[in-house]
């Protein structure tokens, strides 16, 4: 066993180094910042430092594969989402779900291996079958309901879709399609999102905001329901717009 002196030792060990791997891994804009003011500090003044900026930046350009299990996939990635859950519970829980997106490793971790279909389509594949299945139909309502219905198992692909097509999109989740899906709302209701605050909850509203499932809250989005696109007063079959923002 070692001594508590000699555990001390090694922690401060292994701090300092990762220290020092802190301090010199720099962001790529870090780093051209740096490489720019080092050259302009040796007084070169003749413009070469941008054009190894920029032949530096060239290199550093992400190639995207169109191809294989990483086609239309970024390598670099921003902070992962935690995903508190596992196996089947991933592919019911909307937030999580990719659909067959997942990567041979992702169904490792995540124990989907055996739960999907081995045959991996990724989102652009998947996107452009739910965009076919939208610009067949003629009813702005129905494609409305195509839209949710992704919405309700599979976020990622849901919020691809609109993030590439936002202009044909945006009509088809807001105005002027929106009023129809409130008034349809009660109708076509499939899974709840959001939370309902009546007059019968007076007295227990600061215990019930306890009951929404996600902490990591960043806005909300609320309504009365009173005036829906002068509509009038829709009640609970107005939430369909806190949805559509």
């Amino acid at each position: 066993m070692l001594s508590t002196a000699r555990k001390v030792m090694i922690r401060r060990s292994f701090a300092q180094q990762g220290h020092q791997r802190a301090s010199t891994s720099l962001p790529i804009d870090s780093y051209l910042r740096s490489f720019s003011s080092s050259d302009d500090s040796n007084g070169s003044g003749n413009g070469s430092g941008n054009g190894k900026i920029s032949d530096i930046s060239e290199k550093l350009r992400e190639k995207i594969d169109t191809e294989g299990e990483w086609a239309y996939c970024s390598r670099q990635f921003m902070s992962p989402l935690q995903v508190p859950v596992r196996g089947a519970d991933i592919l019911t829980s909307p937030l999580y779900s990719k659909g067959t997106a997942f990567k041979s490793g992702e169904r490792d971790r995540l124990r989907l291996r055996g739960l999907l279909p081995a045959r991996r389509a990724n989102m652009k594949v998947q996107k452009d079958r739910i965009l076919n299945a939208i610009r067949e139909e003629e009813s702005d309502i129905r494609k409305n309901m195509i839209l949710e219905d992704v919405h309700d198992r599979n976020e990622t692909l849901y919020h691809r879709i609109l993030v590439d097509h936002m202009e044909e999109m945006a009509p088809l989740i807001y105005t002027p399609t929106v009023g129809q899906a409130c008034k349809e709302f009660g109708m076509r209701f499939r899974r709840p999102r959001g939370m309902y605050f009546t007059e019968e909850d007076r007295g227990h509203m600061a215990a019930m905001v306890y009951n929404w499932p996600h902490k990591d809250v960043h806005v909300i989005c609320v309504t009365d329901g009173s005036r829906i696109l002068g509509l009038g007063d829709l009640g609970a079959n107005g939430m369909g717009i806190p949805i559509g923002k």
